[in-house]
């Protein structure tokens, strides 16, 4: 905790004790949230910050805080109040019985809630404060600490953090307390199923972090990463999952049975790669399997509608035939436009034709592979073309 209250109600920071600037000497302080008494604690090593004595019955404040939690909120502070963003530290909002590291108001009508997360939280508890900010009037934004940096793939919880934005694709933010930067982690993507983390890194200092929540486009670097998606990769993920007898591999290979189909005779255009496609939990060729078996019952010349597929995309949906990863903070409509650019690709395939922006049209059905070899063959060539 960096904020207590006085014997006279007012506030205090735990630095303005420790450098000797509060005019009353007194040692008699309370909890913003509790109203019990705490004392100040403060060492050459240690940042500055008050706790409550032994057998407090406090839940809004954690004795457990981490010294990177204490000087980032303090850091976040003191650059919000040098550009003159209203700002509280430790706001406790009695309407929520929350406490958010920081409450701004970056225009008068708009209050952000920041939570500087610098150690695990249940997926419950986060979900949780995100609805009760929401329900009443606050955006909320999560910001990971140093533990949390992006590295090969995205953990669950990490997802919850993740946003997007139209430049910045799906991007996630992580403050490094120790360099006073932002590493902005953004275009989030993954080559192929099972496959390593692709990002763009940006570190962004505190005095350029206005223009960032003011999302100025001239801001965004434009240069773009590179991506290595292998059709002979994404098959040998189908047949290692086969061998190992994954679960979700053994629903897939059910169906695709069931169907008519083996992992061979499967059609190049379930291995199309689609952007952010991984931020569907399942197997990324079953989705598109389904969909193609769908298109594939309509028959060719036949023309399908918007409202068609948005129909199949809800039932899909309801008969938990895919399942999104948990991202509270990304919009339906972004996370159901990998749907969208997947019809994209099968126009590229000459698969389908959109008419306008609501019809398509079905033209060749994918072909299927009668051997392996035939496969691999045309999947060395398709990738020597990708290179």
């Amino acid at each position: 905790m960096y904020v207590a209250l006085t014997v006279k109600n007012e506030h205090i920071t735990a630095d303005q004790i420790n450098k000797g600037n509060n005019q009353e000497v007194q040692h008699v302080y309370f909890c913003p949230g509790c109203h019990e008494k705490v004392f100040l604690k403060s060492g050459k090593v240690i940042q500055a910050h008050f706790a409550h004595f032994r057998h407090s019955n406090c839940s809004l404040f954690s004795e457990g805080e981490t010294q990177e939690h204490l000087a980032g909120k303090k850091l976040l502070f003191e650059w919000f109040s040098n550009e003159n963003i209203p700002c509280q530290l430790e706001a406790y909002l009695p309407e929520l019985h929350q406490r958010p590291d920081l409450l701004i108001w970056p225009e008068a009508d708009r209050p952000i809630a920041i939570e500087f997360q610098c150690s695990p939280l249940s997926f419950e508890k986060m979900l949780e404060r995100t609805e009760g900010y929401r329900k009443n009037g606050y955006e909320v934004l999560w910001i990971a600490g140093s533990k949390f940096q992006l590295k090969r793939q995205v953990t669950p919880f990490q997802q919850l953090f993740l946003r997007h934005h139209p430049l910045l694709g799906i991007y996630f933010i992580c403050l490094r307390e120790d360099k006073q930067l932002f590493e902005i982690y953004a275009n989030i993507s993954v080559d192929q199923p099972g496959g390593s983390v692709r990002k763009r890194v940006m570190l962004v200092d505190l005095a350029g972090l206005k223009k960032w929540f003011d999302m100025s486009e001239s801001t965004v670097p434009t240069n773009e990463i590179t991506h290595n998606f292998s059709y002979q990769k994404s098959h040998e993920y189908l047949i290692k999952g086969r061998l190992y007898q994954n679960p979700k591999m053994v629903e897939f290979q059910k169906y695709i049975y069931y169907h008519g189909y083996s992992l061979i005779s499967l059609p190049k255009e379930v291995y199309i790669p689609v952007e952010n496609e991984w931020i569907i939990k399942t197997i990324p060729h079953f989705w598109k399997m389904i969909l193609l078996e769908w298109i594939k019952e309509k028959g060719s010349g036949k023309i399908f509608s918007k409202e068609e597929l948005d129909t199949k995309i809800e039932d899909m949906k309801k008969n938990k035939e895919f399942h999104f990863c948990l991202l509270p903070f990304i919009e339906n409509t972004i996370k159901e436009k990998v749907f969208y650019s997947y019809l994209s690709k099968l126009e590229k395939q000459t698969v389908l034709t959109s008419l306008n922006a609501r019809e398509w049209r079905i033209n060749n059905l994918p072909y299927t592979y009668k051997y392996e070899s035939e496969k691999l063959d045309e999947f060395e060539k398709l990738d020597k073309k990708e290179l």
